[in-house]
């Protein structure tokens, strides 16, 4: 039982089987709604909650940056190919299980270590029924993404402005 904690543990010989003798470090988790990814890598653990990203080493667990974000239930945490940005996904609403609110996509570069772009659909979802949760997909070197327009369509941006580039469906 973690008790609401992240635990990190070294796997020697392939197999996971959690004890004290291979846990390498633990951390608290008071907040709701964490999601976590290693980045391509394996050099770093990317956690996003309900207001902040926490980075950590992906080896020994030290934490190495912890960022403010808005609030919002974190519904998808990605890192893109090169490990250099972060994408989260995030509701606005309460930190619920299918509370609606207005959805949005916050990059992060972890090179700078800070927010390159927020996008916000705003939108009362519970009316329009688009979506729940603002699916995306990022290209393989970062620099574009597809995900909801305004109007419920597929669409492409640029990762760092989001202009949109293209819309479909």
């Amino acid at each position: 039982e973690n008790n609401g904690q992240l635990q990190i543990f070294t796997t020697p010989d392939g197999n996971f089987i959690p004890t004290v003798d291979n846990q390498i470090t633990a951390y608290n988790l008071t907040n709701l709604g964490f999601q976590f990814k290693f980045s391509p890598d394996d050099s770093i653990i990317a956690g996003a909650n309900y207001n902040s990203l926490t980075l950590w080493d992906g080896q020994i667990g030290d934490q190495l940056e912890r960022i403010g974000l808005p609030n919002g239930a974190v519904t998808d945490i990605r890192l893109s190919a090169d490990g250099a940005k972060i994408v989260i996904s995030k509701n606005d609403g309460p930190p619920q299980i299918n509370a609606f609110g207005n959805l949005s996509l916050t990059i992060f570069d972890v090179l700078e270590k800070k927010v390159i772009s927020n996008y916000k659909l705003d939108q009362q979802l519970n009316k329009t029924g688009c979506n729940t949760t603002l699916p995306f997909a990022l290209t393989s070197d970062g620099s574009r993404i597809a995900t909801l327009t305004q109007d419920c369509k597929i669409g492409i941006y640029d990762s760092l402005t989001f202009d949109e580039l293209s819309s479909f469906g």
